[in-house]
């Protein structure tokens, strides 16, 4: 189709989420958000085809929450076969180095540390709320 096809006062198509699909505001709340964090991982996954060599290193980001314990909660395949773990608070560019202590294949979790206090001042828990029994 030739633009010169297309009228000026045509409306656009646009796609539009149901307001009931909304995201509630009190989930936006900024000081929830200042609970999550996000991860850059850096990882070489073992190469089984020939175990004496890994496969290249790649990079991705994930997301992780601040919890109790000065620990964060994220997904295990995020940092499943890490060498690097780095964790940015929202607002900030500085990145700390973050340290895998346990990660469960089964759940999908994984709770990392980091040693550096600075990161956490000004990081608030979340708690959880009644886990139903498993």
């Amino acid at each position: 189709m030739d633009h010169a096809d297309i009228e000026d006062d045509a409306p656009l198509e646009t796609s539009s989420v149901p307001a009931s699909t909304a995201v509630p505001s009190e989930v936006l709340n900024p000081r929830l958000l200042g609970s999550v964090v996000k991860l850059f991982v850096t990882k070489a996954e073992p190469n089984y085809c020939m175990p004496w060599q890994v496969k290249p290193q790649r990079q991705s980001t994930s997301s992780a929450f601040v919890i109790a314990g000065k620990r964060l909660l994220t997904n295990a395949h995020c940092v499943f076969c890490e060498t690097s773990v780095r964790a940015r608070k929202r607002g900030s560019s500085k990145k700390f180095t973050a340290k895998v202590i346990s990660i469960n294949q089964q759940s999908d979790l994984a709770l990392l540390t980091m040693d550096d206090d600075v990161f956490w001042q000004g990081l608030e828990a979340l708690e959880f709320d009644q886990v139903p029994e498993l």
